[in-house]
């Protein structure tokens, strides 16, 4: 601490304000309390990491399980304290149970730009004609009816990236080029939807296309439906309160639709909704925001279909209340009694895999799509390939990483914001 002095003097004469700030001057003294907050760092960022990821409009089901296995991943390697590391592994095992796993490998496989290269090369349930299979299964569910059998030729062939699917007559890795150089996100649809024939019958290779463009259109989470009831409230005012549902609807999309179509072409820019820091102007503070050039998905998004206000929800935790919040989530997710499960719920039960060690009896699950044969997640993927960056189970890491680093400035510019006053403050004699 550069002013130790000033921040004693800061606690005034109430003696429980003296005695914690003797208290807090004691935890910055102690090395071990440094050793430990380094280990929790540690700990949270690559769960921050993963929330940065899934947190965003356009997240999509293979950026969920991609996350999950780099979570898994990273907590496998956490020897050093294996209590933390089991409930960590655990907890990923319990979340991916949960989860319809058909579609979600399947968006794994559509993405080109993945493919089946991170899967477990051991595992007989993730083979090629198992993949078919998931493909089946989930073209079943989204069309109601069966594909045609050159739907299988045309799935191998994209495996085996030939035929239609060679990269020399499909454009995806120039269109993820153009999109790094933009420092705009590669929208796999628009990849996908390249390969659509206007008027073509309804052949295996269009069949896939399809299928592909469906399952790649779902959106794992719900901020876009958050930010579209927004919108709406936006346009549903006090003084338009006679709208109709769905007029409210139809506008709220277009303009949703408007602001896309003005920050893709560069006209608008995220905006902060209040200045932080008391003598800092405007040419100081700036350096701190961040970089144009460093752009990533989420916070391209984020401009693109909403303006974010950042005064309701930028309020400080303190570390009791965030555990609080942690332990308060942990029970939450925990799985209801199976008495509650009613008997006419949708879709089909599955009975869930769950670890030797997780303690807690295999329940059943009532998925959408289904999921044929329920695969742990430490079976899932190849943890033995090199830690590349940018390609695997990294290659959403950069982009929640990017949107990390911003939320990190700005809670370190909320702190000089609330630490300002103390620090200018004059010490009582």
């Amino acid at each position: 601490m550069l002013h130790p002095e000033v921040f004693q003097a800061s606690a005034g004469r109430s003696p429980e304000q003296v005695q914690q700030v003797k208290s807090i001057m004691r935890n910055i003294e102690d090395a071990g309390f440094w050793c430990k907050l380094t280990e929790l760092k540690i700990y949270l960022e690559p769960l921050a990491i993963g929330v940065n990821v899934a947190q965003a409009p356009t997240t999509c089901l293979d950026h969920i399980l991609i996350e999950l296995g780099r979570l898994y991943y990273t907590f496998s390697r956490f020897t050093m304290n294996v209590a933390v590391m089991m409930c960590a592994l655990n907890s990923l095992e319990l979340q991916w149970g949960k989860f319809d796993q058909d579609p979600a490998i399947l968006a794994v496989v559509l993405n080109p730009y993945i493919c089946n290269g991170v899967f477990n090369p051991q595992s007989t349930l993730l083979n090629c004609s198992s993949l078919y299979g998931f493909a089946k299964c989930v073209f079943r569910r989204i069309f109601c009816k069966d594909n045609d059998f050159e739907m299988r030729d045309a799935f191998m062939d994209y495996l085996d990236g030939k035929n239609k699917f060679h990269p020399d007559r499909w454009d995806f890795q120039e269109v993820r080029a153009l999109c790094k150089q933009s420092g705009k996100p590669v929208n796999l649809v628009h990849v996908w939807s390249g390969l659509l024939t206007p008027n073509a019958s309804n052949n295996g290779h269009q069949q896939l296309v399809r299928l592909a463009i469906n399952v790649l259109s779902i959106v794992a989470n719900s901020a876009g439906c958050e930010q579209l009831f927004s919108e709406m409230g936006y346009t549903q005012s006090k003084r338009r309160s006679r709208l109709s549902n769905e007029k409210t609807f139809d506008t709220a999309v277009v303009q949703m639709e408007l602001k896309q179509k003005h920050a893709a072409a560069g006209l608008t820019r995220a905006r902060l909704h209040r200045q932080f820091g008391i003598s800092v102007g405007k040419q100081e503070a700036m350096p701190l925001l961040p970089d144009a050039e460093t752009k990533d998905q989420h916070n391209e998004t984020a401009e693109e279909l909403a303006e974010i206000d950042a005064d309701e929800d930028l309020g400080a935790y303190s570390i009791c209340n965030l555990a609080e919040k942690l332990a308060q989530d942990v029970i939450d997710d925990e799985d209801p009694p199976e008495d509650d499960v009613a008997d006419d719920a949708g879709g089909p039960l599955v009975e869930s895999e769950q670890p030797a060690k997780s303690g807690p009896l295999p329940k059943r699950l009532r998925l959408f799509f289904g999921t044929q044969y329920p695969i742990l997640l430490k079976d899932l993927f190849n943890y033995n390939t090199p830690d590349l960056k940018g390609q695997g189970l990294n290659i959403f890491k950069n982009a929640g990483l990017s949107n990390l680093q911003k939320e990190l400035e700005v809670y370190d510019l909320l702190t000089r914001d609330v630490q300002q006053p103390v620090m200018t403050r004059e010490p009582s004699d």
